[in-house]
């Protein structure tokens, strides 16, 4: 009787093994992970009312996420998010703790569109309804659900940034970016960013602003945070960058600076520990080099950098151009 008891445990523990071996086989063949996360993608699509597409999906049992030819748009059917690939590295054991840990995060040929629209929404906002909700008491075995991100990781990438309200479009382009995140700042509010690399950015900024009273702020539209995220960085690093400003109600200058009507070239940016928050930039800054398309040339500036939209403020200066040099605080 005995042996025939553990017979059976054998057989029942052999078709559990088995069975568990060829859903774990059958999982990990490329097209039906790609047929559940097509699938899931639909029901994604059906919440949000919009369209969510995956081309590919594949789920290494190294803990890596591969994904190719995603799409999400926005409710009003334009592209919001498109990447040829995203390849997201994750913890497993942070899932024991109630969290998602991603360790890095890389994108390769994605397009970003945010858009504020004339009342001053943001698509991203009315896309996934964020909005500020009262607090509310949860079970004590609930998921709460935790995003954490620790490396970012961006190839040729795409931003642009429509603001109807004010009239203001920002594109920028990046060949590379990588950057290894403290906190992202998804519940805090407070992005810390331990480094951040950027090579051969490309920002362009058109202004065309609606009529608006006399007395109305001119320097909104160029404002450059909105809302209560706070930003702190230790080390920051821009190679060839140029900036590109073009306000379409005002005429051009063809003797000296045009401030209307900018294009700075060969950007090279070195900043030590700094805070961005609101309309105030903070930063030590170990060097900044340009070039304006009307000749100036700036060698070398450095020094401790206050920024906000009223003045402009640097200690321990050091300015340096092919004709003069200056040291001291302005």
């Amino acid at each position: 009787m005995f042996r025939k008891v553990i017979f059976v445990a054998l057989v029942i523990s052999a078709i559990w093994v088995s069975l568990a071996a060829t859903l774990f086989v059958v999982f990990n063949l490329p097209f039906v992970q790609t047929h559940c996360a097509q699938q899931a993608a639909k029901y994604i699509s059906d919440k949000l009312g919009t369209e969510v597409k995956v081309g590919s999906f594949r789920l290494s049992i190294s803990r890596n996420i591969h994904l190719e030819d995603v799409l999400i748009r926005d409710l009003q059917g334009d592209t919001f998010i498109a990447a040829k690939k995203i390849n997201i590295q994750f913890s497993g054991s942070s899932l024991l703790l109630k969290s998602f840990k991603v360790k890095a995060v890389r994108l390769e040929g994605a397009h970003v569109h945010l858009q504020r629209d004339s009342a001053g929404q943001l698509n991203l906002k009315k896309l996934f309804g964020l909005k500020q909700k009262k607090q509310r008491s949860k079970p004590k075995n609930s998921f709460d659900f935790k995003l954490d991100v620790n490396e970012i990781n961006l190839i040729r990438t795409h931003f642009d940034y429509v603001d109807n309200k004010s009239g203001t479009t920002v594109e920028v382009d990046v060949d590379r970016l990588l950057g290894r995140m403290k906190d992202l700042g998804l519940r805090s509010k407070h992005m810390q960013v331990d480094k951040l690399s950027i090579v051969n950015p490309l920002v362009k900024v058109t202004i065309n602003p609606p009529h608006r009273p006399e007395r109305e702020d001119t320097l909104k539209p160029v404002h450059f945070m909105i809302g209560d995220l706070k930003i702190s960085y230790k080390d920051v690093l821009i190679t060839n960058g140029q900036v590109k400003v073009n306000h379409l109600q005002k005429p051009y200058t063809y003797e000296g600076m045009d401030y209307n009507h900018l294009d700075i070239k060969t950007i090279y940016l070195n900043v030590h520990k700094g805070c961005l928050n609101r309309d105030t930039i903070k930063a030590s800054l170990r060097k900044l080099s340009a070039r304006e398309k009307c000749g100036l040339v700036l060698t070398q500036l450095r020094g401790e950098t206050l920024i906000t939209p009223q003045m402009v403020l640097c200690n321990k200066m050091m300015l340096q151009t092919p004709q003069s040099f200056i040291a001291n605080a302005i």
